[in-house]
């Protein structure tokens, strides 16, 4: 009788340890889809944001190609009086030089911008490398998720602090 008893006490227990193998299973299932779906989430935004920056750049180029051109009709139209002309010639040739700087300097802004975001989205997915090699290696080692991630649970808490 003695014996039968500790038979069920021990199926019980691998059953109670089966299910709470389970539903960390199910956790820790759960927790890398949030994972997954917030690095997706900046992925998405990150994309957005780059799209936006090149819009507001070619914009940019825009704006200075023609401030450009009409900076290139006016001193056109100012060559016609030398003293004029020259006066236009060098507030022409000054605009022209401040529209190229500032063009080169967003342009220069906008692909540290780039080469930031595209950094950050790498370093994402290296982590989520990283993430999905540990599970592997976990599963392959241990044969199924981890239990808890080092808590105790029911009894064997209760024991451990007897």
């Amino acid at each position: 009788m003695g014996w039968e008893f500790l038979g069920y006490a021990a199926a019980v227990l691998c059953l109670t340890a089966a299910v709470a193998i389970a539903f960390v299973s199910v956790a820790l299932r759960r927790s890398l889809r949030r994972w997954e779906e917030e690095a997706s989430r900046l992925g998405r935004e990150a994309e957005t944001a780059m799209t936006e920056w090149r819009q507001l750049g070619q914009e940019a180029a825009n704006a200075a190609r023609l401030c450009r051109e009409g900076l290139e009709g006016l001193e056109s139209l100012a060559q016609g009086g030398r003293a004029i002309g020259e006066a236009a010639r060098t507030a022409a040739g000054a605009a022209a030089e401040a529209a190229v700087s500032w063009t080169r300097k967003l342009s220069d802004q906008l692909a540290a911008t780039e080469e930031r975001q595209t950094r950050r989205l790498g370093e994402t997915l290296d982590w989520m490398e990283l993430g999905v090699f540990v599970w592997n290696a976990w599963t392959q080692h241990f044969g199924g998720a981890p239990n808890g991630h080092g808590r105790k649970s029911g009894e064997n808490a209760d024991q451990q602090r007897r």
